[in-house]
């Protein structure tokens, strides 16, 4: 190992034999010494044994370049996007570098493309670039339109966020069918998600009832039914080909789990919120029940004919007990106070009604306390998520419950009426 200036000295024969023999040991070693050469000339070798690294120096002497290990591990300088550190002859923007330690990223154009590190990202300079990933028959078996931030998979041109194209109407199928989507969970025959024949199911297919269930038309086109559970409810709905789930008692069964808050449905339009039908038949459109399992009870229901609807509440005798007849019919009428006025928020309609707190006669026809408000406790308890404290709770009125009292006070004047007219 020796380093030399190469430049041979004027001397006796031996003298520069030995220059010229240091000089050729220094050339075949690559200069290998612990220290650099004290006389430098670009492109000039240096074996750095002191880090290992084999060295060239650069056009302008004033700098080495490292090139790769002594142990012939091939190493290089990190460089940058635009300047990568492995670069094409002909297109020296378009290569791989390093951006940070344990970081590879690969660039074309000048333009970062794919960095490994910590995480594998694509496109992380967000360019306009479409990524695409094709299959053995499919073009666009997976594309990333970058410019429109949409996924297609067996299209070019996404719709939507994730736009999935087949040429099946089955997302998941049997059979012959090609199959687009299959997610499974476990055995093979337990699917997360599956469509067939215009069905379509989130959960487990050996599970019933599924978190989520949709089912359309079969091919014979032949009515399917829709099943929705949401995690802790359900609700069913059949058809008459289908039966009912063995804790279903109507057409339609909502469960909610306890303490939690109930369905609100909104309608973002002008139309019709809900509209109910039976099919050419008269009777029960709705069923309204209080309680669960052998203490549920139906205490109301809906039903139609073919010109009218009755709103029913619980009233057979075999319910009831303790009767007895109403002798005070017009001393608490009496305390009724009817008034007419408009509610604040329709000021041009003005009706007929009751203060709720003032009709103390049937008490039973009121709900709520008056003046009450959200209290604190009732928001810890989950109650009134969407008021604030001291938010007013309205109290509100059955009407129909005091026609009882109405039939009481006017039965009671007839008696007097005929009373008077027998004298």
């Amino acid at each position: 190992m020796a380093t030399h200036d190469y430049i041979i000295d004027n001397g006796t024969g031996s003298a520069v034999r030995t220059d010229l023999n240091n000089a050729l040991a220094a050339i075949v070693s690559n200069n290998s010494s612990s220290s650099e050469p004290s006389t430098k000339y670009a492109y000039q070798w240096w074996a750095d044994t002191n880090t290992g690294i084999l060295k060239i120096r650069n056009s302008a002497n004033n700098a080495w370049v490292e090139l790769l290990q002594l142990d012939g591990t091939l190493t290089l300088e990190d460089g940058s996007v635009s300047t990568p550190a492995l670069a094409f002859r002909d297109d020296l923007n378009t290569g791989i570098y390093s951006s940070a330690a344990d970081t590879f990223n690969v660039a074309t154009g000048g333009v970062e493309r794919m960095e490994l590190g910590a995480a594998t990202i694509f496109n992380e300079d967000g360019a306009d670039v479409d990524f695409r990933i094709e299959g053995d028959t499919q073009a666009n078996l997976f594309y990333v339109d970058a410019g429109n931030d949409k996924i297609g998979m067996g299209t070019s041109s996404p719709d939507y966020m994730l736009h999935i194209e087949h040429t099946t109407n089955a997302l998941f199928s049997k059979g012959s069918q090609t199959t687009a989507i299959s997610l499974t969970f476990g055995a093979s025959s337990s699917h997360i998600l599956r469509c067939e024949n215009g069905e379509f199911a989130f959960g487990l297919s050996n599970a019933s009832p599924f978190p989520l269930y949709i089912q359309g038309r079969n091919n014979s086109n032949a009515a399917k039914d829709i099943t929705v559970q949401p995690i802790g409810g359900s609700i069913f709905i059949r058809n008459t080909d289908n039966p009912l789930p063995s804790n279903s008692t109507g057409i339609i069964n909502l469960t909610v789990p306890s303490g939690a808050d109930g369905v609100n449905i909104k309608h973002e339009h002008t139309g019709n919120c809900i509209n109910l039908w039976r099919n050419n038949t008269d009777g029960t459109l709705i069923n309204f029940y209080r309680g669960e399992g052998s203490t549920q009870t139906n205490v109301g229901n809906i039903n139609v004919n073919s010109s009218a609807t009755a709103y029913n509440t619980s009233s057979d005798y075999r319910l009831k007990e303790n009767a007895t007849a109403i002798s005070d019919g017009i001393t608490r009428l009496k305390t009724l106070k009817p008034y007419r006025f408009n509610f604040k928020v329709d000021a041009s309609t003005k009706v007929d009604g009751f203060f709720a707190h003032e009709v103390t006669a049937v008490p039973e026809a009121i709900t709520g306390t008056k003046d009450e408000v959200v209290t604190q406790a009732m928001i810890d308890a989950g109650n009134y998520q969407e008021t604030a404290l001291n938010d007013p709770i309205y109290q509100g009125i059955d009407q129909s419950k005091l026609v009882p009292l109405l039939v009481a006070a006017v039965q009671e004047l007839i008696t007097k009426v005929e009373t008077l007219e027998a004298a």
